[in-house]
């Protein structure tokens, strides 16, 4: 079984959409299913860093794909008619703040350094924005068009946003 990752999906959400350079929110819809089924299967753990749906809708696109769901919830996952409720029917595990077994901090925020206690963070939240710190790791969907992230190529080092020189937002200082 293997372990991917992905934040900031915003399945839902008109105003993301716009940002991304979409213009129908179905369009965008199936193209993060399609992206989703071509590296999720079944026996994959895929942890959602936060940001996948404001409104049920969302959630029940994310209800039909394969893989066992964790969500570490960001600042829209319950910001709108999402209950717990229903965000505890969709996903099979729900983590905040959460410190992974393989000595991660996972959070859809990202902490404030003296936070990290010697860890990395894997984070979304800050979209085409990178912290140059190699601690933080960011999965959002503006960097991973092509699919989540497997969980080893964060641990091994082969995947790191601080020293994507292709990224095309604001390099923040961390």
């Amino acid at each position: 079984m293997n372990t991917v990752t992905w934040a900031d999906l915003h399945l839902d959400h008109p105003k993301a959409l716009r940002e991304r350079g979409f213009t129908n929110l179905k369009e965008y819809q199936e193209l993060v299913m399609d992206t989703w089924n071509k590296v999720v299967t079944p026996r994959t753990t895929i942890i959602l860093v936060g940001d996948i749906a404001l409104f049920k809708e969302g959630l029940l696109l994310i209800k039909k794909l394969p893989g066992r769901k964790v969500l570490v919830p960001g600042n829209h996952d319950l910001e709108r008619a999402n209950d717990i409720r229903d965000v505890l029917e969709v996903y099979d595990d729900v983590q905040v703040a959460w410190k992974h077994k393989r000595g991660i901090w996972f959070d859809h925020i990202p902490m404030h350094p003296s936070q990290l206690r010697g860890k990395r963070q894997v984070h979304g939240h800050t979209h085409t924005d990178i912290i140059k710190d190699e601690r933080y790791i960011n999965v959002c969907w503006d960097h991973l068009k092509d699919g989540p992230v497997d969980l080893e190529k964060i641990i091994s080092g082969e995947y790191r946003t601080y020293r994507k020189p292709e990224l095309v937002g604001e390099v923040v200082n961390g």
